[in-house]
């Protein structure tokens, strides 16, 4: 089957939904059941769950990212029209980074139905409503709420990563995380968040700087900075380093968290060169440099720790 016969209508809607589309929605765009068949016969489409089709079409994009969002569209259509995508399958098609690499598709239906979802996806049974907006077809819960619905769920880690997140790409503000944290207070989850609220900084550009940052501030040793600017003899811009700690004595310890992406170059490893041997002959200044398997290994406190010794630190760290 030749891709111009399925209306172009149907191709650009299930593009947006990550390559998913109702049975519904194609026949609202002018195929035909015989279509569909022969779609999914010779055109390479595939049933997901009753009623929702895979077509293969998805937009550009990280693959982790499209993963959980497709996720996300896959509770919100198996469940019908009126069901709302909320939690973490709302935060990713909010664009908020942080979230675990999987994510369980799940949606609310505001009517209060009680019927059970397809295998694999979750129907929330939550009473009260709460602030919606139109996403395509369907409706998704407003980023405040989307946030607080997540971070009952999420364990420590991810919950600050979307939190940092949410905030340093200005989904909410300041004013916004206080909003969330009280639409999560009184709810069942919510005391063990208790203490995640002072630890959200949205200076994090990453959820890998994020998590550095936790495992030095449990390790006893929180950065004194964040996004820290690092300038030659010259005053040119040598590199902004993603954590720092300042020493009585006016010295650095600095922290890289280096990401493929930003990297992986030739140019980008020349000026990495370039900014590494400014920073080395800067002879106040300390540089590491890891991974983010490092980070997620513990790397960061073991080889900052030592150099810290007898030092007392005084972290200034929030939202």
């Amino acid at each position: 089957m030749k891709r111009r016969t399925v209306p172009q209508s149907v191709l650009v809607l299930a593009e947006r939904q990550i390559g998913l589309i109702t049975r519904d929605q194609c026949l609202e765009r002018g195929m035909t059941e015989r279509g569909i068949r022969t779609a999914v016969d010779h055109g390479g489409w595939r049933h997901v769950v009753r009623g929702v089709l895979d077509t293969g079409r998805t937009p550009p994009g990280h693959p982790m990212d499209l993963r959980r969002q497709r996720s996300a569209w896959l509770g919100a259509l198996a469940m019908g029209p009126d069901a709302v995508i909320v939690a973490s399958c709302a935060v990713a098609l909010h664009g908020i980074h942080g979230l675990p690499q999987i994510i369980q598709p799940s949606a609310w239906l505001p009517s209060g139905a009680s019927r059970p979802g397809p295998p694999g996806i979750t129907v929330r049974r939550w009473r009260d409503p709460f602030p919606t907006r139109k996403l395509e077809e369907r409706r998704i819960a407003d980023v405040p709420n989307a946030l607080a619905q997540a971070v009952l769920e999420l364990d420590r880690l991810h919950a600050i990563a979307v939190l940092d997140s949410a905030i340093h790409l200005r989904r909410i503000s300041a004013l916004g995380l206080r909003q969330v944290r009280d639409l999560v207070s009184g709810r069942p989850g919510s005391r063990r968040s208790r203490d995640w609220w002072g630890l959200v900084d949205g200076r994090s550009e990453s959820p890998v700087e994020t998590w550095a940052r936790l495992s030095c501030h449990d390790a006893g040793i929180p950065p004194t900075a964040l996004q820290v600017t690092i300038r030659n003899a010259s005053g040119e811009l040598v590199a902004r380093a993603d954590l720092g700690w300042r020493l009585p004595d006016g010295q650095w310890i600095l922290v890289e968290i280096d990401g493929k992406e930003a990297h992986d170059s030739p140019k980008a490893l020349y000026r990495d060169r370039k900014r590494q041997n400014d920073l080395v002959a800067d002879s106040r200044i300390t540089v590491l440099r890891f991974t983010s398997r490092d980070v997620s290994e513990g790397l960061v406190p073991k080889e900052v720790g030592p150099l810290l010794t007898g030092v007392k630190l005084t972290s200034v760290i929030g939202a």
